[in-house]
Parts: C-alpha cells; sequence; structure tokens
C-alpha cells in the first residue's frame, strides 16, 4: 500500500504510523523521514514548540509555494498621453499592491512597488497637491491684493474729469445746452470785429461724426455771421486741466479762439475779471497765439506769447492752472509758465479765481485786420473734443 501526500500527512498529524505493503504498522522512525518536501518545517515546529504555545493551532500549508512570477518588462502601449481620454476598458490596471497608480511624473506608472513605497508615494503626492491648494490660495490672494492696489494707484493717478464733451449727436443738431450757452450780438465787438453772434444752426451745429462746427457765414456782402459759445453760468473752473482738440481755418481776417474768463466779468468787468488766451490763430494760421490779459494802474496789461503750429491740423490746445500759475501749452509741448513773479509792478493776478470756457470764430477788426476778398466762406472751425480734469 503506497501513501500519497494527502494520507501521509493525516497520518502525521493523528499520530499514527507507517504501514508496509501489508498493511502492517512499520518501525517507528522521525516524524521527519519520508514527509513531503513541503511539509517539513511545520512537522518541525509540531515536534519542537515550546509548551507556553502550545495552544496555538498551526495551519499546514496543502501545496508546495508557488514559484515567483518573473519581473516583466514595463507595458509603454497602455500609458496614456497627457491630457488623453483613456477608455475604461484598456485603461492600465491598478498595482496589485495597495498603492493605485501614482500621478508623480518621476515614477512611471506601470512600475510594480511594494505596498509601503506606493502608500508613501501617494502621500507624497497628496502633500503636493494640498501645499499647491494652500499656496495657490496664497498667491491668488496676493494677485488679487496687488490688482486691486494697481487699481486704486491708477484711479489715484487719474485726475476726476469735471466736463467732458466729444459733441456725439445728429448731424444739424445743437450742442449739448446743458453744457453750452451763447453770446448773441456783435458788429464791433472785441477789436472792431464785423461779425454778428447767433444761435443759428448756421452758425453752430453737430456734424453727426463727434464735431462741433462753428460756421462764419456772408451771406450778402458786408454781412458776416458766426457763433460764440460758452459755459457760463454752466461750468467754471478755478483748477485743473482744461484742453480742446481743435483745427482752425485760415484766410485773411479770420481770428479763432479758446479762451477763458473769469465769472465776475459782470460785475467788475473786462479785464479786471481776467482773461486766458489759451490758442488764437489769425489769418494764415502759421501760427498760434497764447498769453492772459489783467488789470494794471493804467490799462490793461497782457503777457502773450507764440507757437509755430499748423493750424489746419487737429492740435490739443491745454493750460494747466492752479491758484499762483499757469502753464500754456499744445499737444505734449509745454510752452510756457506764467506766475505772479512774472508781473510788474502794479500788475494784479486775477487768475485764482473761477473762469468759464469761450470758443468762438470771428472776422475783421484790428488784431488780423479786414477780411479779404479772397477768405473763403463759409469758414470753418471744427471742435473735436474739449475735457477739464483736475481740481
Amino acid at each position: 500500500m503506497v501513501e500519497d501526500a494527502g494520507d501521509q500527512l493525516a497520518r502525521v498529524l493523528r499520530g499514527g504510523r507507517r504501514r508496509d505493503d501489508a498493511g502492517r504498522p512499520r518501525a517507528r522512525r522521525s516524524a521527519l523521514a519520508g514527509a513531503h518536501p513541503g511539509h517539513r518545517h511545520l512537522l518541525r515546529l509540531r515536534q519542537f514548540r515550546h509548551p507556553r504555545h502550545s495552544h496555538r493551532r498551526l495551519a499546514p500549508r496543502c501545496h508546495p509555494p508557488r514559484p515567483r512570477r518573473p519581473a516583466q518588462p514595463p507595458r509603454t502601449d497602455r500609458v496614456p498621453a497627457v491630457g488623453q481620454r483613456v477608455d475604461p476598458r484598456t485603461r492600465p490596471r491598478r498595482n496589485r499592491t495597495r498603492g493605485l497608480l501614482c500621478r508623480n511624473p518621476r515614477i512611471r506608472p506601470d512600475h510594480r512597488r511594494p505596498a509601503w513605497a506606493a502608500l508613501d508615494n501617494r502621500r507624497c503626492c497628496m502633500n503636493v497637491r494640498k501645499s499647491l491648494r494652500r499656496w495657490g490660495f496664497v498667491i491668488a490672494a496676493g494677485i488679487l491684493t496687488t490688482a486691486a492696489t494697481t487699481a486704486g494707484d491708477v484711479a489715484a493717478a487719474e485726475p476726476p474729469t469735471r466736463f467732458d464733451d466729444t459733441f456725439a449727436g445728429p448731424a444739424g443738431s445743437a450742442p449739448d445746452p446743458s453744457k453750452w450757452g451763447y453770446d448773441l450780438g456783435g458788429g464791433g465787438w472785441g477789436n472792431g470785429e464785423a461779425q454778428v453772434y447767433t444761435d443759428s444752426r448756421d452758425n453752430s451745429r453737430l456734424d453727426g461724426s463727434g464735431h462741433l462746427l462753428i460756421v462764419a457765414q456772408q451771406p450778402t456782402p458786408g454781412a458776416i455771421t458766426s457763433a460764440r459759445l460758452t459755459t457760463q453760468g454752466k461750468f467754471a473752473f478755478t483748477e485743473g486741466r482744461a484742453d480742446a482738440s481743435l483745427r482752425f481755418p485760415a484766410g485773411a481776417g479770420l481770428h479763432g479762439a479758446f479762451w477763458t474768463l473769469g465769472t465776475d466779468i459782470g460785475q467788475v468787468g473786462w479785464p479786471a475779471a481776467g482773461e486766458i488766451d489759451v490758442a488764437e490763430v489769425i489769418d494764415d494760421g502759421s501760427a498760434m497765439l497764447y498769453g492772459a490779459h489783467g488789470p494794471a494802474p493804467v490799462g490793461p496789461y497782457e503777457v502773450t506769447g507764440s507757437a509755430p503750429v499748423v493750424a489746419t491740423d487737429f492740435h490739443d490746445y491745454w493750460i494747466q492752472r492752479t491758484k499762483n500759475s499757469i502753464t500754456f501749452g499744445v499737444d505734449g509741448t509745454v510752452l510756457r509758465t506764467l506766475t505772479p513773479d512774472d508781473l510788474q509792478p502794479g500788475q494784479q493776478w486775477v487768475y485764482d479765481k473761477p473762469m468759464y470756457l469761450v470758443l468762438n470764430l470771428a472776422l475783421g477788426g484790428t488784431m488780423p485786420g479786414p477780411v479779404g476778398p479772397d477768405t473763403a466762406f463759409p469758414a470753418v472751425m471744427t471742435v473735436a473734443s474739449v475735457h477739464v480734469t483736475g481740481g
């Protein structure tokens, strides 16, 4: 009778003796003799275990140790590319250890690592993600704070706009009546000028393209009409920057101007009210004039200057006012700064009070001279915008 491995194990566990071919028990031998090689360690433990541990039951191994699977080369065909949509049926298998596929780019996702390495790697990635989230909040807060500070600085650096007119409106309409009014009359005003100022749309109107047109007409020989627009009673300023984008006409006897007058002219008259000429262009438009007029012990005084400019093109003419200075400029060029120290003894500084804006196109008189026979009518002074900021 030949015993197989199972009978042999059962006999050993119940303490039986091995029998020969006739069924007779054989002589006792060591329990390790003839035992299956995979059971000898178990039998050795049963034979020599300490009495203190005799209550523990040791489960035998029912089969020999399984041979380890040989290492396989990494599968690169299952590694998805960055941003690739992975089909669940073909995506890489999870690691046979407890760790999942790691997102750390330094470790290839198909490497098999021990459980502690995968777990440590997962914790590392979690810590990195937590750090990124934490620092992301800090960086985002810093960016928002910087943006708010920058916006606040820009807002603080830009002076407030106090007056703004870009002359938007349909063609042929009047300028905004809440901003502009009219001086009516003439026929000898100022320097003995020839024009008569009206509020007719023939002499002042919008062109529908963001411009104000001040038009001098001569419907009959010797009868000249034009317009003078002011902000008197609607807007005045003491400090700040006033600028206008203008294009002046050219011709003998033409006199276009952008200037200011003191709001108390009705009480004290001219020149005690003060006058600041931001830009005046006469005749052929090859130069612009600027300056100021005020009271003196004997008659008015004037402080004037000139600058070469092609007045038939658009330019930005501006002044910057404080209570003790007036800066004249055209486009990005500063022409002059006038202060009380530039006045002669007895001349009064009257430019530290509210003043309103004036736009007009005059003709004839002593300053530009008479209107020439070759002066083209209608003569048009075009205003693109008027702004007052600061103050």
